[in-house]
């Protein structure tokens, strides 16, 4: 009788184990990786709670569960067999027309047949037939040069639908796929305006440091530049540069996905660069589409990275114009109001006390006092333009 009962016991089991699985290298557990693996998501998650990026995270999140939903729901609804293109059938349909017409037996293939006065002597009823038939193959080709709905062009096609972009080369046609598209747009626009907008504000953050390094720098070599400030602070996500600076971020940016595209799907760069402009500004023509269905969540990412890129470089031009715009304005009605101060004080002295001074030799101007009203000097040592509004 054994003493270690238990060894026994575990001897059997690692014996059964070996006869039921005898060629089968099961891996040994390495406790050191999964430590390390669990640091790894213990760090994430404390990067993700100091930044603040949960909630980015989960729209992301919930928008590629949206557009995969979408995607499996136009499949479904969309799928059809595929349209097989016959040749040889299309010519018979388009000679029995011909055999059945009332010129048919003035009908010969030999040299000295007259075509157009052959064409002349059909009848209308000829060609009517004659023009259904060529209808129906028109249709036909059409159909089968549509791609078939699988699972990447579907999920793609809803992030054209969300994004408003519309290429157009890929729509639904049945009844129930068409209400099902509306209704889908209604719900998934403002979530992905939503979703731009937030990855915008993270975007114009990183955008904002590295124009703001950009202008020390140009400072620095350019010691009299001056910029003139058109953001107000507390404004997070906007970026406050100067306009030569957001053409050039967009002019780089555009440069470089029109490179990755080229090596992507294997374009010209001009056709690349186009692709570019009529996608971000939401054109959408749809004559170029990228190709790489696998590449699905790759071509999404960028697109949602294009518009978001576009649409801060775009706002802040906008803010650009319109603080210049302002500042003509500004100018405009500080003139005026000299002109009219100067014409009230040289009113109230006499004609003979025109020259107003203060020993300095200066003439009808404001003090240094309001003077500073006119412009003041930010820590980032841009300047801003004060309020236009007359006092009391």
């Amino acid at each position: 009788m054994p003493l270690f009962k238990g060894k026994d016991k575990e001897d059997d089991t690692e014996g059964d184990r070996k006869k039921m699985l005898p060629n089968m290298n099961l891996p040994s557990i390495d406790k050191t990786k999964i430590k390390s693996s669990l640091k790894c998501v213990k760090w994430i998650q404390k990067k993700i709670q100091k930044k603040g990026a949960a909630f980015p995270l989960f729209m992301i999140l919930l928008n590629a569960a949206y557009l995969t939903l979408g995607g499996l729901i136009f499949m479904a609804l969309e799928r059809q067999p595929k349209v097989v293109v016959n040749t040889s059938q299309e010519l018979v349909d388009i000679f029995n027309v011909l055999k059945n017409s009332e010129i048919s037996q003035n009908l010969s293939l030999s040299d000295g047949i007259n075509v157009p006065d052959l064409v002349q002597n059909f009848t209308s009823k000829d060609l009517e037939k004659l023009e259904g038939v060529l209808s129906r193959i028109t249709n036909q080709r059409t159909a089968a040069a549509k791609k078939e709905w699988n699972i990447y062009n579907s999920i793609f096609f809803c992030m054209t639908v969300t994004t408003t972009i519309g290429y157009g080369n890929l729509s639904p046609v049945t009844v129930a796929g068409r209400v099902i598209c509306v209704i889908y747009a209604l719900l998934g626009i403002p979530l992905t305006l939503a979703l731009l907008a937030i990855v915008g504000k993270i975007l114009g953050d990183y955008i904002n440091d590295a124009c703001a390094w950009l202008l020390k720098w140009y400072r620095k070599v350019h010691k009299s530049y001056e910029y003139e400030r058109t953001v107000q602070d507390g404004d997070d996500g906007q970026v406050d540069a100067p306009l030569w600076m957001g053409l050039l971020i967009l002019l780089i940016f555009t440069t470089l996905m029109a490179g990755l595209f080229c090596w992507i799907e294997g374009w010209d760069f001009g056709t690349s660069l186009y692709f570019q402009y009529i996608t971000y500004l939401t054109i959408g023509f749809g004559d170029v589409v990228p190709q790489k269905e696998q590449l699905v969540f790759v071509n999404i990412f960028l697109v949602f990275l294009g518009l978001s890129v576009l649409s801060i470089t775009l706002s802040m031009i906008a803010s650009n114009i319109h603080h210049q715009m302002q500042k003509a304005s500004f100018i405009e009605k500080l003139k005026d109001t000299e002109l009219s101060d100067s014409s009230f004080v040289g009113s109230a002295v006499g004609i003979g006390d025109e020259e107003m001074g203060d020993g300095n030799g200066n003439k009808g101007r404001r003090g240094s006092g309001d003077d500073s009203a006119i412009t003041k000097q930010d820590s980032n040592g841009g300047k801003s333009y004060g309020s236009t509004e007359n006092g009391p």
